[in-house]
């Protein structure tokens, strides 16, 4: 009999990934697709903690702390359990200035990965031409990017949630999104530092393999200076509450 299951694990690697900065609460249990915890054994105990969150169970059980009430941290309990089921390969917040990182499809960090390297980053303009709803939701909880910009041409359903989600944000808070048709690359571009590719769209990470890639301070100036004058002839896709369901609070419905 298995005494931790995969997807507890992967939940486990998922935080110690994000020790540096922690995460909040409801990003980490979105993170497990909203499921409630199946239990971290079989059988009767499963049934007994069948309603409880990810986040209430590893506070639960020592293997994370709560920052403030607010941020969710990984505890020294979770990392001994992660050695212990032979999870010794995790990056610690020291090591993450990235110069080039293959992101394998069988990886099943590949895309927290990704979303720390971007949070690494503190306030940035992130460039995806193809980014989904579902991730903007996950970049805004996870990140410090202040800026995105998207492409013109992507799905109304894909405005309108984007458009609702930053309606419910705080405004000290609410980033802004631009559309531009003259977006390729994916790009994390930070105020200071090095700026960030990676060779495919958030939606597609973890599921192809794609590269991380930190340019020089040359290239990103380039880079810089470049997206800077697309920003500016972009257009903004201004915050709306017209969409939001007040009966589905975990995620945003847009009604036909």
């Amino acid at each position: 009999m298995e005494l931790i299951d995969r997807d507890t694990i992967r939940m486990l690697k998922y935080l110690a990934v994000l020790e540096a900065t922690g995460i909040s609460a409801y990003d980490f249990n979105r993170f497990g697709e909203g499921n409630p915890r199946r239990g971290i054994l079989f059988g009767e105990f499963d049934r007994w903690i069948a309603s409880e969150s990810w986040a209430d169970c590893f506070v639960r059980i020592g293997w994370a702390v709560r920052d403030g009430q607010t941020r969710l941290r990984i505890a020294q309990l979770g990392r001994s359990v992660l050695a212990g089921v032979g999870a010794t390969s995790l990056p610690e917040p020291k090591e993450q200035r990235l110069m080039q990182v293959v992101l394998t499809k069988d990886d099943d960090l590949a895309y927290p990965k990704l979303l720390s390297a971007v949070l690494s980053l503190g306030e940035c303009l992130l460039v995806d031409p193809y980014l989904k709803a579902e991730q903007f939701v996950e970049v805004v909880g996870g990140t410090k990017v202040d800026r995105y910009l998207i492409r013109s041409r992507c799905e109304s359903e894909v405005k309108s949630i984007i458009s609702t989600t930053l309606a419910g944000l705080p405004d000290d808070e609410r980033p802004e999104v631009r559309m531009s048709d003259e977006l390729h690359d994916r790009l994390a571009i930070p105020t200071e530092g090095n700026a960030l590719g990676f060779g495919l769209s958030l939606n597609s990470v973890g599921i192809k393999t794609t590269t991380l890639v930190a340019y020089t301070p040359e290239i990103t100036r380039m880079i810089r200076e470049t997206y800077s004058e697309m920003w500016e002839r972009a257009k903004v896709l201004a915050p709306s509450e017209r969409n939001v369901d007040a009966r589905t609070p975990d995620r945003i419905r847009v009604d036909g």
